[in-house]
């Protein structure tokens, strides 16, 4: 697997270091960094393959990152990094061009699958998981767009209000 550059940018170095030094046993050349214009400088001068990219950094420069990667690496798969209670965040930074988004904590497995698209473990993902995870981020999608107002996001969805609130108490599938 040697040649795929990963870029991991995020402002908690502890994590980075952790994570890099994992996705390195795999095989991967990592080049890690804060969330800054420096990250998507590396990025392009070593054109990674995939990033993962904090996208709740102070002022936004998440966000701005993934959408100079987005720019310049149009090939690269990126995976945005959202604390608990960032879906909006995460939604904007797909928007501006990532793939797909994880809320922190995360494992190495759940990075290297979101960047990759294969698990970690050699095993396909089933395809039922996969069905419910597109109706959890349709379903938050809609309520972002909706400003969080859970009746119009029921109507919207076509279902009762006690039925989007059932989903929202189940949380997303995993």
């Amino acid at each position: 697997m040697s040649g795929h550059d990963i870029l991991l940018a995020d402002d908690h170095r502890a994590f980075r270091t952790r994570l890099a030094r994992a996705l390195r046993r795999l095989g991967y050349n990592v080049l890690t960094a804060p969330a800054t214009p420096r990250a998507a400088r590396l990025a392009i001068v070593y054109t990674v393959r995939y990033a993962a990219v904090d996208v709740q950094t102070p002022g936004g420069g998440g966000l701005e990152l993934v959408a100079s990667l987005r720019h310049s690496l149009p090939e690269a798969r990126i995976v945005a990094l959202v604390g608990p209670g960032g879906v909006g965040t995460a939604l904007e930074a797909m928007e501006r061009g990532a793939h797909f988004y994880l809320t922190e904590p995360v494992e190495v497995g759940d990075v290297f699958t979101a960047m990759t698209g294969a698990p970690l473990d050699g095993t396909r993902p089933s395809l039922s998981s996969s069905l419910a995870r597109v109706e959890w981020d349709h379903v938050q999608r809609t309520l972002f767009r909706c400003a969080g107002n859970l009746s119009e996001t029921a109507r919207r969805l076509g279902i009762t209000r006690r039925a989007m609130q059932l989903k929202l108490k189940r949380g997303p599938p995993g």
